[in-house]
């Protein structure tokens, strides 16, 4: 059976709307991503970053590794995730969302036991989730060729390969007001977030 053992945090993107890198968010004085890596090594064997400031993470004794195809979007950073990794999954979510439940990492690994796709995202009507997810190693010859091309595409990758699309009513369950799939863009969407954050 293979296994999803590996997590990264992607951590990258221009952060244009919140005026500085949302590397640097905090959550009652603690960087967002030190939460993270903490959650997260709960439940996975290797938690790696995938920055180009490995500066931000020297206090965190966390991984950090470069995008191997810079400037190509979050799908350079899962390539990055799994080259480095050489896990047979990884779980991948991002430095702006705040939010993880091990029972959306156990979901994921009961779709892998049942199916070993090369991916497995939570599908809400039309639109892909592709953080809180879970990619393998079998993906790559295809993720490196859309990485090469034009426009990588991550609607194009998923349908490259073999996609276990997890029907949204499933994850309902788990998180009725999709509260998982938070991200903070704005000062307001951080201001908003640090209200509702358990002290």
């Amino acid at each position: 059976m293979k296994n999803l053992n590996a997590a990264a945090i992607l951590a990258g993107g221009k952060s244009t709307r919140m005026g500085f890198d949302k590397q640097e968010l905090t959550v009652n004085g603690e960087p967002l991503t030190a939460r993270l890596v903490r959650a997260l090594r709960q439940d996975f064997d290797q938690v790696v970053v995938v920055t180009a400031r490995p500066e931000l993470y020297q206090d965190l004794a966390v991984e950090t590794i470069s995008d191997i195809f810079p400037g190509r979007g979050p799908l350079a950073g899962i390539h990055a995730a799994l080259q480095f990794t050489q896990a047979e999954y990884v779980y991948v979510t991002a430095c702006d969302m705040p939010n993880y439940d091990p029972r959306m990492t156990a979901l994921l690994r009961s779709v892998i036991a049942e199916h070993e796709p090369d991916a497995c995202v939570v599908r809400q009507g039309t639109w892909f989730e592709f953080f809180h997810a879970a990619y393998g190693t079998t993906a790559l010859p295809v993720l490196e060729t859309i990485l090469q091309g034009d426009i990588p595409s991550i609607g194009t990758f998923l349908k490259e390969i073999s996609t276990h699309l997890i029907p949204e009513e499933d994850v309902r369950r788990l998180t009725p007001d999709w509260e998982l799939f938070r991200n903070l863009n704005t000062p307001d969407d951080h201001k908003e977030y640090l209200s509702s954050a358990v002290k």
